[in-house]
């Protein structure tokens, strides 16, 4: 993104920010109720059909519409990139540019990174580390450790954003992506100096694959012009005859101008270079059957014994979410909300899912060992887990869990900096995050469905439109990183979207506030999940 486009991207943002504050957000407390015509309703988004006050159809879109689909398609071709879903920036966006309702910006939001994140995902599967080009671009020994983690509290998460009032969430929100930008600076820095680094460690070895020469001459001969000046120089008289020869410039004698005085070539002796040794950390690992059998293992992003995690991660998040049911959505089986059988299934799936990660422990860790018995080295290229590091990961990823879900983002605003930490380069982090981002999305999409909450029209335009130009972002991106080995736009995109998150979270709560306030609401006052 060269300077032009990010001033213009900039008072796009800023002129959309100006037009949400004048025009606030549209009234949405008529919608589901009884009307004659639209000055029933709230017009221009909320108008009257087939005698209820609903959201308008998608077509005709109106100038605010136009406007943020090209906001949400900028934003998202950016912040996909680095693994943000944009849930604090679609979800106001939505709310104030189109008119949605809280509950349909929340839909719209799971919906659209639901698209973006298979759209990203379908793209890993022809897409390799360019560190190691034999492994996948998603890392799925961390995916496997992750996303059961996030998955299991994000369902703790959904219950105490149904307790929480809503400033304590911008709050926590606020806080959080303070905490990102803080982490973003310094993955920033640690970026730029793995690459200085990198620089310097490419410049000294081909320092050292430089040809050095050692040429070795034989006894020097005196030539015939050389005898003769000496005699001439041991005369009494000491003079010097002019000739042609002696006035002509000096030159250096090659082996065409010593065969014309009779004496034999100069003979150079060229001293051969040993190879450099293979370092610690090569991608050249030896052609060994076990070795070959691992690269075979590290390339496919379907090996069934960590990709089965995922299959019942997903599967049990769909089960617990259409069995316990939700608001405006009925369970499945009959069960009331907060009923003896309501709490005892959320139990059990805690007790399932707390059982997954000890399980892509053990995965791990024997993996590991396995490939430290064939002679596998791939140096800093690998991030090897160690217990105190694999723990860690659990419990930022069942943070990020409640968190996310409890503030309303998808996580990666909180994962990325984390995973910098933890030595992933910013383009794996990216792509793995991605897929735990669309597992822990699916449920909650699911039962925004069968609320009713989806405004498909919009879903399908706004997620189709925003997916193509994922399409072209990430293979750009892709094209860059591979021409000039860098990653650094990763850290910097990061900080430019989360930066924008902060300015729409506070407007967004400032907003929130003085609607409260003029109704007459506690600020404060907690909600009654039951």
């Amino acid at each position: 993104m060269n300077q032009r486009t990010r001033i213009t991207f900039v008072r796009l943002a800023v002129a959309s920010l100006l037009i949400a504050s004048v025009l606030g957000a549209p009234n949405t407390d008529k919608l589901g109720k009884k009307c004659v015509n639209d000055d029933g309703c709230s017009a221009p988004f909320i108008v009257c059909q087939e005698k209820k006050c609903q959201h308008k159809k998608l077509f005709p879109m109106n100038g605010s519409e136009v406007l943020a689909l090209i906001l949400l398609l900028c934003i998202q071709m950016v912040s996909t990139v680095v693994s943000i879903a944009g849930g604090s920036i679609i979800v106001p966006i939505s709310v104030f540019l189109m008119g949605f309702s809280a509950q349909q910006a929340v839909a719209m939001s799971n919906s659209i990174t639901i698209m973006t994140s298979l759209v990203k995902y379908l793209m890993s599967l022809f897409h390799k580390d360019p560190k190691v080009p034999f492994k996948t671009i998603t890392n799925y020994n961390a995916a496997i450790v992750m996303t059961p983690c996030i998955v299991t509290l994000s369902t703790l998460g959904a219950i105490l954003g149904a307790l929480l009032p809503a400033l304590l969430i911008s709050i926590l929100l606020t806080g959080a992506l303070i905490y990102s930008i803080t982490a973003g600076v310094s993955n920033l820095k640690r970026q730029l100096r793995i690459e200085e680094n990198r620089k310097k460690e490419e410049q000294r070895r081909m320092a050292e694959l430089q040809p050095a020469q050692t040429i070795a001459i034989e006894p020097e001969k005196k030539s015939l012009r050389e005898e003769t000046n000496n005699n001439i120089l041991d005369s009494p008289t000491k003079t010097i005859p002019e000739t042609p020869e002696s006035s002509r410039p000096l030159t250096m004698v090659t082996k065409e101008s010593s065969e014309t005085v009779g004496q034999p070539p100069i003979q150079t002796q060229v001293v051969a270079i040993k190879a450099a040794p293979v370092r610690r950390g090569s991608i050249n690992l030896p052609e060994t059957p076990e070795i070959a059998a691992q690269k075979r293992i590290e390339g496919n992003p379907f090996y069934m014994k960590k990709f089965v995690v995922l299959i019942i991660t997903f599967v049990l998040a769909i089960l617990v979410a259409i069995f316990r049911g939700s608001k405006g959505f009925p369970s499945v089986i009959g069960v009331d909300k907060c009923s003896g059988a309501d709490w005892a299934i959320l139990v059990v799936y805690l007790v399932l899912m707390s059982g997954i990660p000890f399980y892509s422990r053990y995965i791990v860790f024997k993996e590991q060992e396995h490939k430290k018995s064939i002679g596998w080295d791939l140096g800093e290229r690998e991030v090897i887990f160690k217990p105190k590091g694999f723990y860690t990961l659990c419990a930022f990823s069942a943070g990020t869990g409640l968190i996310s879900t409890l503030i309303g983002i998808g996580g990666g605003i909180i994962f990325g900096p984390v995973m910098g930490r933890l030595g992933f380069t910013p383009m794996v982090a990216s792509w793995t995050i991605n897929l735990s981002i669309f597992m822990g999305k699916v449920a909650a999409v699911v039962i925004n469905y069968m609320a009713g909450d989806i405004l498909l029209g919009y879903v399908l335009l706004f997620g189709g439109v925003i997916s193509v130009g994922i399409i072209i972002s990430e293979n750009t991106i892709m094209v860059y990183v591979k021409k000039f080995k860098s990653q650094v736009f990763y850290p910097i995109a990061f900080l430019i979207i989360v930066c924008l998150s902060i300015a729409l979270v506070v407007f967004v709560a400032i907003d929130k506030a003085v609607s409260d306030n003029k109704k007459g609401v506690s600020l404060w006052q907690f909600k009654n999940y039951c």
